[in-house]
């Protein structure tokens, strides 16, 4: 999906983020939210709200990136 100059980087840089925000930080954001709003309930709201940001992304995606070569 990236050009071949940035695709590491950019693969890199993307998976490293996504890690940091919604894994490395998940277990502080959540506890967090759950002694604010005493609701037991947002573990699931936070899984469903970062599969909600996945699908977004993925809606950017053509049907045929996997076909087209890598550019240069």
């Amino acid at each position: 999906m990236f050009p071949t100059r940035a695709r590491y980087t950019g693969l890199g840089l993307a998976y490293s983020l996504s890690n940091a925000v919604f894994s490395g930080s998940a277990g502080l954001i959540i506890t967090e939210l759950i002694k604010r709003t005493k609701n037991v309930d947002i573990p699931a709201w936070y899984v469903a709200v970062t599969c909600a940001v996945s699908v977004a992304a993925l809606l950017t995606l053509r049907g045929d990136d996997y076909r087209r070569e890598l550019r240069d």
